[in-house]
């Protein structure tokens, strides 16, 4: 299983910013969530993986349960799938395979191949 975890807290400005984008984020394969500091229950599970949190946020990328990389400071949407694509690189076709998929049976389907847009 593969995993990413944004640590942050409500009263962190950088993590509220990324947290308003961060569950959005559809990646094949991939589960993202968010963990908040103060919350115990969250807070005891992280020390139990053996994470040291210093800053927030803090980004931790798990497969099979094990933190495989940790990224601390704020980063952007496209910054994250880039790091998702290098980790992961098998998500990024089923990534390229769904888009393909939602434009030629989505919205923009009823578009004829042929026309000319130039």
């Amino acid at each position: 299983m593969r995993e990413i975890i944004l640590v942050g807290a409500p009263w962190c400005g950088a993590c509220k910013a990324m947290g308003g984008w961060f569950l959005s984020v559809d990646w094949p394969g991939v589960t993202l969530r968010y963990a908040d500091i103060e919350d115990p229950f969250e807070v005891e599970e992280l020390v139990l993986d053996g994470v040291n949190i210093s800053s927030l946020p803090t980004i931790l990328f798990r497969e099979d349960q094990q933190i495989i990389q940790t990224i601390t400071g704020a980063m952007g949407r496209h910054d994250l799938e880039g790091a998702i694509t290098s980790l992961w690189p098998d998500t990024f076709e089923d990534k390229l395979s769904f888009m393909t998929d939602l434009i030629t049976s989505g919205p923009f389907s009823h578009f004829d191949e042929d026309v000319n847009v130039a």
